[in-house]
């Protein structure tokens, strides 16, 4: 119905590997952002970036510090940031699928979620 209500149904996810920052934050910018999304069944991709399009993680890092209790203590934190644009206009789709190719170190993190309605409400009404 609109991305606000998308954000509070939708749970946030997160990869079952993470990659250390200090491990890509000197190529940083070669990682691509993927996302596909299922439409009339069939997975299109929806969004593709290079990560110069969000903020710089160090950048974003530095912001998260000023919230903690201990700055100096960033072990184990994982932040959510924006998005970036999508290559079409789509409705709806319980389908999401994101990736995160590092072309340097030749490696991937992946996520897929498909959510299941127990309502009709988006099949048109």
């Amino acid at each position: 119905m609109d991305i606000p209500k998308a954000k509070q149904i939708y749970p946030n996810t997160i990869s079952k590997e993470l990659w250390k920052l200090s491990d890509v934050i000197d190529h940083w910018d070669d990682i691509t952002l993927r996302s596909w999304i299922k439409v009339d069944g069939e997975r299109k991709l929806f969004q593709e970036a290079k990560l110069t399009a969000m903020l710089d993680a160090a950048d974003l890092v530095e912001r998260a510090k000023k919230l903690l209790c201990d700055p100096n203590d960033t072990e184990g934190l994982v932040l959510y940031s924006g998005t970036v644009a999508s290559l079409f206009k789509a409705d709806y789709s319980p389908y999401f699928e994101t990736e995160l190719e590092d072309p340097i170190l030749g490696r991937r993190l992946g996520n897929v979620y498909e959510m299941t309605c127990k309502s009709s409400w988006y099949k048109g009404n």
